[in-house]
């Protein structure tokens, strides 16, 4: 998720349910989260994941802000080429493009692109030179984005269409730590008054999307944890599924969607939820609800699903106003979700239209009156 600035009450952050981080982030969900579920209901079709109930109160509302319709992305891969297997990358390389490319699972994010056919497509992934950093924070990550930036590493791209994905290696650990307005967790301690705490991979956090200003160009980003077991018996990130690759690929592809429906982080939101009681009156983006009601059954949402050009990928399913609940990939798109009811009304387009529709209402209305 990313770094709010400190009127947005919005999670920014992937975090492993029932984990030290989420009840950081969010102290009152032990109370509103579900009953938990036992057995995980596989979802490979249209339709909201069965043992989760639907929850109309979580939908995602249109604020007014940016999104990106057409997403460019690509990886970078931190800690040198001695810290990743040929391997690893080409199955994170593979299963991430796959997915974000595929048409299945963006008919469930179509419905929050109204008028606009979506694309996604993956520029060719490089690793970062260097050695494998013990600890990254977001200042770091924004540093690696500002540098590369500025010495001519990332020429090429639409700035404002382009998501860059740090992945970071085996065994470093990431916070959300910055110098800046950033991700620090204002906790209430021992003593009744607040402080700020720093939440890290170790204790849940998966990753979170970002927006950092080099001069006049705003750079989007998204940094994930490789999700694994530690020698230590220690959990680093979201571990989902058996293979580290494919925790990451879960990871990013939670990223990539939230910051393609809402990448200023430091501005007018685009497509989050209105507050919600169950998440501490903060609102959630497009991947966070199914992560929370997963709860202690993480597979309900993290899922193997197959692609329409072959093969499958491990994903974490989003969120689908069109059935109130997270959603598996569909043969068609989900019809358009409604614009109205958030902080800034309509979308930029339908708001005019609508402004227009008032004031011919309004002259209409003075020309009956006064003839």
């Amino acid at each position: 998720m990313s770094n709010p600035a400190p009127q947005r009450s919005i999670m920014h952050v992937n975090l492993m349910p029932m984990s030290q981080a989420e009840a950081m982030y969010l102290p009152h969900m032990a109370q509103g989260r579900p009953a938990q579920v036992t057995t995980a209901e596989r979802v490979t079709a249209a339709g909201r994941v069965a043992q989760i109930p639907a929850h109309p109160s979580y939908n995602l509302v249109y604020q007014g802000g940016k999104t990106i319709p057409h997403l460019t992305f690509t990886l970078l891969y931190v800690g040198g080429e001695g810290a990743w297997s040929g391997t690893d990358r080409s199955n994170i390389d593979q299963a991430l493009s796959g997915a974000m490319t595929d048409r299945d699972l963006n008919n469930v994010m179509q419905q929050y692109y109204s008028g606009t056919t979506i694309t996604s497509s993956f520029s060719p992934s490089r690793v970062l030179s260097g050695s494998p950093p013990a600890t990254v924070s977001q200042s770091d990550a924004e540093q690696i984005i500002s540098n590369l930036y500025q010495q001519g590493q990332l020429t090429g791209f639409d700035y404002s269409q382009t998501v860059f994905g740090l992945v970071l290696p085996s065994g470093t650990v990431l916070n959300d730590n910055s110098t800046s307005a950033g991700l620090a967790v204002r906790a209430i301690s021992a003593t009744g008054g607040t402080t700020e705490t720093t939440v890290s991979s170790l204790q849940g956090l998966g990753g979170y999307h970002g927006a950092v200003q080099s001069g006049n160009t705003t750079l989007y980003y998204a940094i994930v944890v490789y999700g694994q077991h530690l020698a230590s018996g220690q959990d680093n990130g979201i571990v989902a599924f058996s293979q580290p690759w494919q925790n990451v690929v879960a990871a990013m592809y939670h990223e990539l969607n939230e910051a393609r429906t809402d990448p200023d982080v430091n501005g007018t939101p685009g497509w989050v939820s209105n507050p919600i009681s169950d998440f501490g009156g903060q609102s959630v983006e497009v991947g966070d609800a199914p992560v929370f009601e997963a709860g202690n059954n993480l597979s309900l949402v993290f899922q193997e699903v197959p692609l329409v050009k072959g093969g499958t990928a491990p994903i974490q399913l989003m969120w689908s106003n069109d059935v109130s609940g997270p959603e598996g990939p569909r043969t068609t798109p989900d019809p358009p979700a409604p614009t109205t009811g958030g902080t800034s009304g309509t979308s930029p387009g339908v708001g005019i239209i609508l402004a227009i529709v008032v004031i011919l209402a309004i002259i209409a209305g003075f020309f009956i009156l006064h003839h």
